[in-house]
């Protein structure tokens, strides 16, 4: 990358970070990974940058090595990082933790892994203010409170007082964002923060940032999958691909050119609200997000691409402004530029005359989950005016047949999940019944035979939490089958290996641990 062709992508304003040309790898037994490869982004002061992109193309790697918090195996190898007239790479450690929380600030994906479930809310919001900004103990408490109302907090005095387990997901949220704006910072990173929240809880999350970076005048870094949400709040938007930008401009520019194969594919996997899904299946890119180890020569892309020529296989393509502001990684930019339509693909019909209905697999019978929550003290214990009932499930029924997908949706504490935990067995049903393929199952996992265990598994959402980190993806997948499969040890690895196949993961990611995964 030429340095007229950094000139050329400066924004108008100064920005408040700067970064230019950054490689990021990772040393590993096999050598280096370059995990991020010559990316130069830039964000002023009022702007909201959107980074999208795949599981695995260096999204949060990227937003890691902008604080210096790379693992103890990761370095930057080239580039430079600029936070207003900072140089952050050329600042030591002790500096460079002044600058976490206080001019850089992070909100991360999983709230609930982002504050101490030991400490009541008020005190960690507190604790920043006294930390960065000087505050004695009673102005910190006062602080805390400012933050809660600027978050629109329902009662702010009493969810200060709580701690994190007593409160919503998207009230856990509003808590970290308020946590990352105590001390006013210039830059906030956003990774993924809207992920784990339900549609409502969402689109007020995504209201307030608007309204909050109106009032701060930072710098935003917004990281998500989402285009849907991207095209919501961001100014401009920088499509990331293994490591690499393929495409960068406004949003307006990027949404409605889309000058790269990789932006039309991402685009063209939305789901449409107005399709039939019994008889259009999802637009998907072919194949899989390289390693990074293992980069094709040319483009990146080209292995995905149905565009791919010769000259695309020969030489790594440079970025070029198409138009004013409007960057783009692809040498067939003008054949996109020319038909807006191209590899804008109609979901494609599925080859079925009617899809039969299978049998009755599972259903449960006005499932009720009540919780009992009690004032504390011995005294109360006594009196039954002190006990509160909360109706968590009340009265709910469903049927699920087989090869036919059951929806359940609904804002954030309304019990989609305690349901679900019900049926696995994690809950216990106050009352009402559940049937697997006819036979009535016990409330709790514990009673169940194996046979009604295998039969009713749960993906939680979030997969850091579901994983043991001390022990290999591969021994995590094999040990249901180790535990209930009754199959050799050669049995089980075959079995891994397929199933490990039929997600699109390389084979050899068995022997990874889990933080070593996006």
């Amino acid at each position: 990358m030429t340095e007229m062709y950094r000139s050329q992508k400066s924004i108008d304003t100064d920005p408040i970070l700067d970064v230019r040309n950054l490689t990021v790898t990772y040393r590993t037994g096999q050598g280096l990974v370059y995990t991020v490869r010559d990316v130069s982004l830039q964000i002023a002061a009022g702007e909201i940058y959107g980074l999208v992109g795949e599981s695995g193309s260096g999204k949060s790697t990227l937003a890691r090595a902008i604080v210096r918090y790379l693992a103890d195996n990761g370095q930057i190898n080239s580039g430079s990082i600029k936070l207003g007239n900072t140089d952050l790479l050329a600042l030591p450690m002790s500096k460079m933790q002044q600058v976490w929380g206080s001019r850089i600030t992070m909100v991360h994906q999983d709230p609930a892994a982002a504050v101490n479930p030991s400490i009541t809310i008020g005190e960690q919001i507190a604790e920043i203010a006294r930390l960065h900004l000087h505050l004695s103990s009673t102005e910190a408490r006062a602080k805390a409170l400012e933050m809660l109302e600027k978050m629109r907090m329902p009662d702010p005095e009493s969810v200060a007082k709580r701690y994190p387990h007593q409160l919503s997901g998207g009230m856990l949220q509003r808590v970290v964002i308020a946590i990352a704006l105590t001390t006013n910072p210039q830059l906030l990173i956003m990774d993924e923060p809207t992920t784990s929240l339900d549609v409502t809880t969402e689109a007020a999350i995504l209201d307030l940032v608007r309204e909050l970076l109106a009032e701060y005048n930072m710098a935003v870094l917004f990281i998500t999958h989402n285009l849907g949400v991207v095209a919501n709040i961001c100014n401009r938007v920088g499509v990331m691909y293994a490591g690499e930008i393929m495409e960068e401009g406004a949003v307006q520019q990027v949404f409605n050119h889309k000058l790269h194969p990789y932006t039309r594919g991402l685009l063209g996997c939305l789901p449409k609200v107005t399709n039939d899904k019994r008889n259009v299946s999802l637009s998907a890119i072919p194949g899989y997000i390289p390693r990074m180890n293992h980069l094709p020569s040319g483009c990146i892309f080209g292995p995905r691409c149905k565009l791919v020529e010769d000259g695309c296989q020969a030489e790594r393509p440079s970025q070029v402004e198409a138009e004013a502001g409007h960057f783009t990684a692809c040498r067939r930019w003008g054949a996109l530029h020319s038909n807006p339509n191209l590899l804008m693909d109609a979901h494609q019909v599925r080859d079925i005359d009617e899809h039969e209905e299978g049998q009755l697999v599972f259903k449960a019978s006005n499932i009720k989950k009540y919780f009992d929550i009690s004032a504390r003290g011995f005294a109360s214990s006594l009196s039954k005016r002190s006990r509160t009932e909360i109706k968590a499930v009340d009265n709910v029924s469903v049927g699920v047949r087989g090869g036919f997908t059951l929806g359940v949706v609904g804002e954030s504490g309304c019990g989609k999940t305690t349901f679900a935990r019900c049926i696995a067995g994690l809950e216990e049903a106050t009352s009402g019944e559940m049937e697997l393929e006819g036979e009535l199952i016990p409330y709790t996992v514990s009673k169940r035979t194996p046979t009604q265990r295998k039969g009713i598994q749960m993906v939680f959402q979030n997969p850091d939490a579901s994983l043991n980190p001390h022990y290999t993806i591969g021994d995590s997948v094999s040990r249901p089958l180790v535990l209930m499969g009754n199959l050799s040890k050669e049995e089980i690895q075959e079995r891994v290996s397929e199933l490990f196949r039929a997600v699109n993961l390389p084979e050899d990611y068995t022997n990874r641990l889990p933080h070593e995964l996006s």
